[in-house]
């Protein structure tokens, strides 16, 4: 939480989309590691999406309730975390469905 907003306070405005996709990309290979607390990373995921992407792929994780990377499923989405990826959703004003 506190890196989210020193990317957001910290870094110029230009830096700040592509920081916060190195962070989600950091994130979900933590995810796949052995031995880690998924639900906090989880937890803190969403607020790194920044990426049209990344966003997508979000949105495919929402669609399948569960965050996966090739064929392996690495987290079970709770509802907290649907509701992260559709906030980001209605706040990107540059993402298109279509």
């Amino acid at each position: 939480m506190n890196l989210r907003v020193l990317i957001g306070s910290y870094i110029p405005l230009e830096l700040v989309h592509q920081k916060k996709d190195v962070m989600f990309e950091t994130l979900i290979t933590l995810l796949g590691k052995e031995g880690v607390q998924k639900d906090p990373i989880v937890d803190q995921l969403f607020g790194f999406l920044a990426a049209e992407e990344n966003i997508r792929t979000a949105l495919g994780w929402l669609e399948q309730s569960k965050i996966s990377v090739g064929d392996q499923m690495l987290f079970e989405l709770k509802p907290t975390h649907k509701h992260s990826i559709l906030r980001v959703l209605f706040k990107s004003k540059s993402f298109n469905l279509e």
